[in-house]
């Protein structure tokens, strides 16, 4: 009897500790998209947002936590940009970005450097769509610490794109360190 008193105290505490890091993460992407959305607004520059506003299990359940800027650039495209007038790019974040760098603009970006192949040149690529400026660069990540993290990576639901956990991005630290890439 102690040990499924135990089983369900101890599932229940993970249940409700995942509950609290997705409201953060949520919290960290209103927070930023709006910084972001701000910014670009006071700059008088395009906002570039990387990752489909709707796409994703929380946003699906609760709700979307930003918008899709001026520009939204998705692998899958941006549901919801061409409702809020705003262009949507459809393909890799490798491949598409770089259509825009002669535009600088402020980038926001979402849980989405975790599925792309070349991590470096997208940063890069990111970083010159900024205008060379990381104050112009807002990025969210899943913490590496939450249950998320490890479905992200797809061990358990078998997703083959995702391809690393990032650990910190700008603006908090000017470099994106505590890559961890999975084969």
């Amino acid at each position: 009897m102690l040990v499924v008193a135990l089983v369900i105290f101890l599932a229940l505490f993970l249940v409700g500790y995942q509950v609290c890091i997705t409201v953060r993460r949520k919290w960290r992407r209103r927070r930023h998209y709006l910084m972001a959305f701000e910014r670009a607004r006071k700059l008088g520059v395009p906002l570039y947002v990387i990752g489909d506003p709707d796409h994703g299990l929380a946003s699906t359940v609760t709700g979307r936590d930003y918008g899709p800027g001026n520009v939204c650039f998705d692998l899958v495209g941006c549901s919801s940009a061409n409702v809020h007038g705003a262009i949507q790019v459809r393909g890799r974040i490798e491949e598409t970005l770089q259509r825009y760098f002669h535009r600088p603009g402020v980038v926001f970006e979402s849980c989405t450097l975790e599925y792309v192949d070349d991590v470096h040149r997208s940063i890069s690529d990111m970083v010159q769509l900024a205008g060379n400026d990381l104050d112009n660069v807002f990025t969210v990540r899943v913490d590496k610490w939450s249950l998320e993290a490890y479905l992200y990576p797809g061990q358990l639901i078998g997703d083959q794109n995702s391809r690393r956990i990032i650990g910190r991005a700008p603006p908090l630290h000017p470099q994106f360190d505590e890559i961890q890439e999975f084969n």
